[in-house]
């Protein structure tokens, strides 16, 4: 067997692998995200969080509110 044919049958075998996995998983099956309770705080991205941060670092800087910033 060529290296080819070795790296196709692998690529077959690891997306048949990922196909079966992904139809087992069932955590949102019908497709609703689940709602959170009025109690919790609202998670960040990471990009609120690095803005979070850097407001914090130097509060009067505008840097990051400026569009098309080089």
């Amino acid at each position: 067997m060529t290296d080819t044919t070795i790296q196709n049958k692998q690529q077959q075998a690891n997306r048949a692998q990922l196909i079966a996995r992904l139809r087992r998983t069932d955590a949102t099956a019908d497709g609703v995200i689940a709602k959170r309770s009025a109690g919790q705080p609202i998670p960040l991205s990471y990009s609120q969080e690095r803005l979070w941060i850097m407001s914090q670092l130097e509060p009067d800087n505008p840097i990051y509110n400026v569009a098309g910033a080089v």
